[in-house]
C-alpha cells in the first residue's frame, strides 16, 4: 500500500513558539470564557463596521435619496411616466429640486438626458429659461433637421457672412436647450453668454449663424 504524503497527511507542521503558546492558552480556557471573548470580538468588529459606514455617509453627504432617473433621452413634450425609474442616489449626486412624485400626464419642457435626474426645472412652465444661468441668454438660431441638432446637444456657433470673408467662430461648447419646428423651419434655442449676444445678433442681421456639433467626450 503506497504511503500517503502531503499537507493533509502526517503530523501537523510546527507553529511558531508564540503562536503555539497562544493556541495552548486558548485551548485551556473554559467554554464560557471563550464565548465571552468571541462576543467581545464581535462587538469590536461591529463597531468598526459602523464607524466605516458613518465615514462613508459623511463623505457622500448622508443617506441615499430616492429620485426619478431617465431610462432614455426624453424630449420636450413627451410623457415622463414611462421613461423614468425610481433609484436611490447619494445626496452629493442629486441635483437641486428633484421631482418626488410623477403624475400620469406629466410632460417635459426641457430635454432630459439618459441617466439624468428629473428635477422641477424639467417640468417648469417657464420652459428652457428655467435652467438658464444668470450670465446666459436664449438665442434662437434657425437650423435644419438634416443637421442633426437636437435638444441637449453641444455646439459651436459660427458667423457666416460671405461679404466679410471666411466663417468666424463666435462661441464654442454651448448647450442647445430645445429645438422647435420641423424641417427647414426648425429653430434651436442655444444658451449663449450675454457678452456674445450682440455679436451673434449682428451676424444674423448681415448673414447667418451656423451651428456645428461638438463630439461627446
Amino acid at each position: 500500500m503506497p504511503l500517503r504524503s502531503g499537507f493533509l497527511y502526517g503530523p501537523p507542521p510546527p507553529l511558531p513558539r508564540r503562536l503555539d503558546a497562544l493556541a495552548e492558552g486558548w485551548a485551556r480556557l473554559p467554554p464560557r470564557a471563550r464565548l465571552i471573548v468571541w462576543g467581545l470580538l464581535a462587538v469590536v468588529v461591529a463597531g468598526q463596521c459602523s464607524a466605516y459606514r458613518d465615514g462613508l455617509l459623511a463623505q457622500w453627504g448622508g443617506g441615499g435619496i430616492e429620485v426619478w432617473q431617465a431610462t432614455r433621452t426624453i424630449t420636450p413634450g413627451e410623457d415622463v411616466a414611462d421613461a423614468v425609474r425610481r433609484v436611490r442616489l447619494p445626496p452629493i449626486a442629486v441635483p437641486p429640486d428633484p421631482v418626488t412624485e410623477i403624475d400620469p400626464d406629466m410632460t417635459l419642457t426641457l430635454p432630459l438626458m439618459d441617466g439624468a435626474v428629473l428635477t422641477e426645472a424639467h417640468i417648469s412652465s417657464v420652459g428652457p429659461a428655467a435652467v438658464l444661468p444668470a450670465e446666459h441668454r436664449l438665442l434662437p438660431v434657425p437650423v435644419e433637421t438634416a443637421w442633426g441638432i437636437d435638444a441637449g446637444a453641444v455646439v459651436d456657433v459660427w458667423a457666416v457672412d460671405r461679404s466679410r470673408g471666411p466663417p468666424e467662430l463666435l462661441s464654442e461648447g454651448l448647450r442647445v436647450l430645445a429645438v422647435d419646428g420641423e424641417g427647414s423651419r426648425s429653430v434651436a434655442l442655444v444658451a449663449v453668454p450675454s457678452a456674445d449676444v450682440g455679436e451673434a445678433t449682428s451676424a444674423m442681421s448681415s448673414g447667418q449663424l451656423l451651428l456645428t456639433l461638438v463630439p461627446p467626450e
